[in-house]
């Protein structure tokens, strides 16, 4: 039954115009900004992981759109009432989409990243020398985070602006001026504790082995928190969104 169920998802994803539009923008916001950055370039260079993943910003934001906007899309067309007297299983049908958005961007931001490596490696003067990893720990703990927390904000709200709008005004804004508060703000510290940046930038320097040295560890702002810490906050993210979809999904009626 879930085998069906995915097939279902797969196929109607794939039929969509508009999958093909957020492959394309997905892919071109990895390895756009390398053409021009190797391409106007003057001097031979390496070019490392950070160098590499310049655009993961924009191709995280657009995977936000893509989870956001298509799930509450989907709700808005009354799309998952067929679902619904067809299945066995109000969960089944969010499960296999969950998945299928998964498999989709994991494909997507693989082959934005590579064809970022074939460019760095094909012009002239440039070549892939790969070097730490941690930015591309990060790219992956963002879209992670980010995108479990678009197609919750879809599922719950149905509403396209929201599924887009909120995600990434806490990615771009909210996150970045919580670091300030909790300078500023002794009581901000929670929050910052609670936060994805921090906790995406610490674990992945800890995976990536770039941690710096001589830095202790705690829960104030001047420290370096325990890897089980950032672990469980970027988990607990994911949990509270797929928690919360399954929830509403289980109750809500068809309008």
């Amino acid at each position: 039954m879930f085998f069906n169920a995915l097939k279902s998802e797969w196929t109607k994803l794939m039929s969509l115009r508009s999958t093909a539009v957020y492959f394309i923008l997905i892919t071109g916001a990895l390895y756009g900004p390398m053409v021009l950055l190797v391409g106007l370039s003057d001097t031979s260079s390496g070019v490392d992981w950070s160098s590499l993943l310049v655009g993961w910003g924009i191709a995280v934001a657009i995977s936000i759109a893509f989870a956001g906007a298509s799930v509450a899309g989907e709700l808005g067309d009354h799309m998952h009432a067929h679902v619904y007297l067809t299945q066995n299983s109000r969960s089944t049908w969010i499960a296999a989409k969950s998945v299928v958005y998964v498999v989709f961007l994991a494909i997507t931001f693989a082959i934005g990243i590579a064809l970022a490596v074939i460019v760095a490696q094909v012009f002239p003067d440039s070549s892939f020398s790969g070097g730490e990893t941690t930015e591309l720990f990060i790219v992956l703990f963002h879209a992670i985070i980010f995108g479990s927390f678009a197609f919750a904000v879809g599922m719950l709200t149905r509403s396209k602006v929201a599924a887009v709008t909120l995600p990434l005004a806490w990615m771009l804004v909210i996150d970045q001026l919580i670091p300030l508060a909790a300078s500023k703000v002794e009581a901000a510290t929670f929050l910052w504790l609670l936060s994805p940046r921090p906790r995406s930038s610490q674990l992945a320097d800890a995976i990536a082995g770039t941690m710096e040295s001589g830095i202790e560890r705690g829960f104030e702002l001047s420290q370096i928190q325990p890897d089980w810490f950032n672990v469980v906050v970027i988990a607990g993210w994911v949990v509270v969104a797929t928690v919360s979809v399954f929830a509403v999904n289980r109750v809500r009626d068809v309008r």
